[in-house]
């Protein structure tokens, strides 16, 4: 199987998913964007209150990790407020700081036990950071006919893959992929699974569906280079 790097490749996808503002403005010069989205984040930090929406944007520019301290602060003032938490487990995740998003997941499932998005997003933090299993555990109490969206069976493909069931990892990102074909992180991750023939055709699905995402390409790159390394 092709193999990716384990822990920041899984984190840099899930951070890819939630920052498609570059991807849609790749047409611009590469440093004036970086100079209005550093600009942008300077200004949220020093005039905007904290809230869900500041929050928001700055995930939107890529800053997860003060997204996720802003909602940090929220859910201490609303601790009944589900999308709260959920959106800290979900930057908390992105920005690679799974012990706070783990302990987002596990408020919410203490306030709905059959949150889909809480228990799902949990057994991928659990298995990030290492922890295989109480996240396999966590997986076998999910409800097999429970409906997913694709980005959860994406997720917990991904889960599927660092826990290293690669047979079970392709059924949820194939299933993941037939409800969104288009979803270049899904393809990413498939790829991690797959001999490195399939494996390549994956990530050049990915790079066509998102020409300007520098990840896949990143990864191709090394396989190509690997592959050229074998062969002599």
């Amino acid at each position: 199987m092709f193999a990716l790097p384990s822990q920041h490749t899984v984190i840099a996808t899930l951070a890819s998913l939630l920052l498609s503002s570059a991807c849609l403005a790749s047409s611009m010069q590469p440093t004036t964007l970086a100079l209005q989205q550093a600009a942008r984040v300077e200004l949220l930090r020093e005039t905007a209150p904290a809230s869900q929406e500041t929050a928001a944007a700055l995930a939107g520019n890529g800053n997860f990790r003060a997204a996720s301290a802003i909602m940090a602060q929220l859910v201490q003032q609303s601790p009944h407020n589900l999308s709260y938490w959920l959106n800290w487990g979900d930057w908390a995740l992105a920005a690679g700081k799974t012990e706070q998003a783990m302990y987002a997941y596990q408020s919410v499932l203490k306030l709905q036990p059959e949150n889909s998005h809480a228990h799902v997003n949990l057994i991928l933090a659990l298995a990030i950071s290492g922890q295989w299993q109480q996240a396999d555990n966590l997986r076998l109490m999910l409800d097999p006919q429970q409906p997913l969206s694709a980005k959860l069976r994406r997720n917990l493909g991904m889960a599927e893959q660092k826990m290293g069931n690669c047979a079970a990892a392709r059924t949820n990102l194939q299933a993941a992929l037939q409800q969104a074909p288009q979803d270049a992180n899904s393809w990413v991750a498939l790829a991690a699974c797959q001999s490195p023939a399939d494996a390549e055709q994956s990530l050049r699905h990915a790079i066509r569906l998102q020409p300007g995402w520098g990840h896949p390409r990143k990864l191709l790159q090394g396989m190509v280079q690997k592959t050229a390394a074998s062969s002599h």
